[in-house]
Formats: structure tokens, C-alpha cells, sequence
């Protein structure tokens, strides 16, 4: 997502929704905001962001629209510790709350 480095949070969200066919309200923004716990970053530009909560802004555009399958390539790339197992809470959680099919590739066990 380097291009959207020079745009917010928010701007990056709206931007992959209407490329995405969706309705992107303000309810539905602050919605995925608070579920990803960026609302505090949304204004931030994406480049300011820290390599976790980018992952996070990634996993996020992801589910917009809620698709049925997520496909997620080395999500703990470049993501300390810490950070890593917050990750792989918010994958689990997504799971069970949206009962969506997740096939997740990884060099490393998180």
C-alpha cells in the first residue's frame, strides 16, 4: 500500500471502498475504524503509521465489504513481537465474528 503513504487513514478507507463498490457512510468508516482500534491514527497520514497498525490499515481494507474468503499473505511481515500476536488476535477474532474463511500463508509460526 505505498501509495496511500501520502494519504490518511481514512482517505486510504474510502479510496479502496469506492473501488470496491462500497458505501462507504461515516457510520460504516467509524465502524471498521473502531474494530481495527485506528480511529486515534484515521487523520494520520498511513506513512506516520507504525508497521503494526499499517498491517492493521491492510487488514482492515481487506474486509471491506465483507468478503466470504480473506487471503492474507505473510501478515506478521516486519511486525515485532508484540505486535505480531495482536495480529494474530484481531485474524482470530475476525473469524469468529465474521465466520469467514481465512487461508493465511506464513514462513513463521506467530
Amino acid at each position: 500500500m505505498a501509495c496511500s503513504d501520502m494519504m490518511t487513514g481514512k482517505e486510504t478507507l474510502v479510496l479502496f471502498g469506492r473501488l470496491r463498490g462500497v458505501s462507504m457512510t461515516d457510520e460504516y468508516l467509524r465502524e471498521m475504524l473502531d474494530i481495527f482500534r485506528l480511529a486515534e491514527f484515521a487523520d494520520n497520514l498511513v506513512g506516520t503509521y507504525s508497521a503494526g497498525n499499517k498491517r492493521k490499515l491492510s487488514l482492515c481494507v481487506s474486509m471491506l465489504g465483507s468478503p466470504d474468503v480473506l487471503l492474507l499473505d505473510e501478515p506478521y511481515v516486519g511486525v515485532g513481537g508484540p505486535a505480531r500476536r495482536r495480529i494474530v488476535d484481531y485474524i482470530s477474532a475476525l473469524q469468529k465474528i465474521t465466520n469467514l474463511s481465512i487461508v493465511l500463508t506464513s514462513h513463521r509460526y506467530a
